[in-house]
């Protein structure tokens, strides 16, 4: 699906094993200072259920992670024609144990 000006959204699906409050910092157009702050719809997530997040991007991009405020992952530039990314995966206590991106 496009959004009116011909970009694909991004979906981004994360599974928690704990409880989370999420921040992503979309960061659109690679290193620009302009930011699209997207915040999950409630806190804080629920525990081992995914949560389904679609970003729309116009240009290529950087996605920052952060999970009760603290800053976990910055990914690589990724293009905008990238649809999905799965496989994030954070421990049970807040330590980062694994994150994964996977692109498609």
């Amino acid at each position: 699906m496009y959004d009116g000006r011909g970009n694909r959204p991004l979906k981004l699906e994360l599974h928690f094993t704990k409880n989370y409050a999420l921040f992503l910092s979309y960061m659109n157009g690679g290193f620009t200072p302009e930011h699209q702050r997207v915040t999950s719809p409630a806190f804080p997530l629920s525990e081992s259920t995914p949560f389904l997040l679609e970003l729309v991007a116009s240009s290529d991009f950087v996605l920052d992670i952060y999970v009760n405020g603290t800053f976990y992952h910055s990914s690589h530039t990724l293009p905008a024609s990238v649809t999905t990314i799965t496989g994030v995966k954070f421990s049970n206590d807040v330590n980062l144990h694994e994150l994964d991106l996977w692109c498609q």
